[in-house]
Order: structure tokens, then sequence, then C-alpha cells
């Protein structure tokens, strides 16, 4: 199995204090088909690129980890930075196939730039939540693209100058094609608004 570099950065979404972690939270989990992190607050799964074990250079060799349905392994979330920050940095004639982090059958995580390699391990301690259990699967009632920035640039607003104590933000949402509203509170107990316009997601699957 083989991890890219924004797979590893799925990190950025487990818990980060060993003192607060729940369910083993402070690792990330690797199943068949996605790479998934969770503080217990927000989950953030990415789908496994296409590369092939086979494309991962012969020198040195791994026995990669393989999938069965229901199988998945945990990676601590300093050994998955690590290996992130273990990869070659992009250059000119680079190849691809090394801005990915091999997943070894003993949940190590190996990195190499053809010359130098790198083995980055970790003991992950409690389990994982089944996290497919809080996918939803009905119907949606709509479903909306916007552009990430423009919402991360709403949320930092709130974040900033919002309820110290819980910055909420309520969405509505009133068609797939209509402005979704957001409105929050400030400190001060101002009404902050604001709305995002939507970008057109052809067809959706």
């Amino acid at each position: 199995m083989l991890l890219n570099r924004t797979e590893l950065a799925v990190t950025t979404f487990a818990e980060s204090d060993p003192d607060r972690h729940r369910y083993g939270l402070t690792n990330i989990c690797v199943d068949r088909e996605k790479t998934v992190a969770t503080n217990g607050h927000y989950l953030v799964a990415v789908s496994h690129s296409n590369q092939s074990d086979d494309a991962w250079p012969a020198e040195p060799a791994v026995d990669h980890m393989t999938f069965t349905n229901g199988e998945r392994v945990l990676i601590t979330r300093d050994a998955a930075i690590a290996a992130a920050k273990g990869l070659p940095k992009q250059k000119k004639n680079y190849l691809p196939i090394l801005q990915h982090a091999a997943l070894a059958k003993d949940g190590s995580l190996h990195t190499t730039d053809l010359e130098n390699s790198q083995i980055f391990t970790g003991k992950p301690e409690g389990g994982f939540p089944n996290w497919q259990a809080v996918v939803p699967t009905e119907k949606p009632v709509a479903v909306i693209g916007f552009d990430a920035r423009y919402v991360a640039e709403i949320a930092k607003f709130v974040a900033k100058y919002g309820n110290e104590q819980l910055p909420t933000i309520k969405l509505t949402i009133y068609g797939a094609d209509r402005a979704a509203r957001f409105d929050a509170t400030s400190e001060d107990g101002q009404e902050i608004m604001a709305l995002l316009m939507p970008i057109r997601l052809g067809k959706v699957k």
C-alpha cells in the first residue's frame, strides 16, 4: 500500500494531545479504501491514490501491506508526520512515485529518494472507532459546491471574532443553486451573517 502526501496530511485532524485521546484518536487509520483521521469532533477521509505497489522502487525492498475487506492498520500520528517530512522535495526530474510512503505489513512507513531510505515506526495505542458508522447514507437534502478558500475565510473570521467560548456557525441551505447563509454571534453579541455563492458541480456522482 502506498500513501501519498495528501493522505499523510490527515494527521492534521488527529488528536494531538495523548492525554485526551479516546479510542486511539492520536493514530490515523488505513483500510483498503481510505486513510482516515479524527479527533472526535471532525473526521477527514482521503481515498488512496491509484499508484500500484509495483511502481515502488525495487530497492529497498518493502513487504507491502495488502488489505482484504474489513482489515485496517493504525499508524501513530508522529510516524505519519515524520514520514511526510521524509518524502523527497520535488525536483525538476523527480519521479512522482517518490512522493509516496510505502506502508509495510508490519505497519512501518518507508520513504526513499533512490539514494537514501528511511523507515518510520511507532506503537499505536488503543483502537479506532468504526468511522463508517457515522457517515450519512441517506439521500441528501442538497449537494452544493463551495470554494474551500472562502469557507476557510468565513470560518477564520468567526473563530477570531465569534463567541470566545464556543464560536458556533449556523449553516442554512436554501437549495443546491442558492447562496448558503452562515450566521454567528460575536463576543459582544453582534450578529454576524455571511453568504457564500455556490459553484456549479456539473453531474454529481
